[in-house]
């Protein structure tokens, strides 16, 4: 398929990151086309292979799934959902740094950009991947 690097577990064995940022792939449940639906989001097979359990990310649960809608917020297509990418990246990795309200942020881009005005619950559903 497509998205950011293919990297393998081993070499994710031997780099053992402290924190692990998951590409959403295909969310749980959303149909593609006319096949059914994702038994299982990327985030969703990485939280049950047991070869993960190794990884210090995941010892200090600090795995989290970058948010896809309405179009992903790190690779593709590229474009202006990368802002909202780095406002939550911020978050995510240094929140003791982050001086502003990240949702006030997001709900702003969504305003701006998407000419669209979310509700709190949006924003959850969409940071949650749900």
């Amino acid at each position: 398929m497509h998205g950011m690097a293919p990297v393998s577990l081993e070499q994710i064995m031997k780099w053992n990151p402290d924190v692990v940022l998951v590409w959403t792939g295909i969310p749980s449940g959303i149909k593609t086309g006319t096949s059914q639906p994702a038994e299982g989001s990327t985030m969703d097979n990485i939280l049950s292979n047991p070869h993960w359990r190794t990884i210090n990310a995941l010892k200090r649960k600090q795995v989290y799934q970058i948010p896809a809608l309405p179009f992903g917020w790190f690779d593709r297509p590229p474009g202006s959902n990368c802002i909202a990418g780095v406002i939550w990246t911020a978050k995510i990795l240094y929140p003791e740094l982050v001086s502003f309200d990240s949702d006030q942020a997001l709900t702003e881009y969504f305003r701006l950009f998407y000419h669209t005005e979310i509700t709190p619950t949006q924003l959850r559903q969409i940071l949650s991947g749900e």
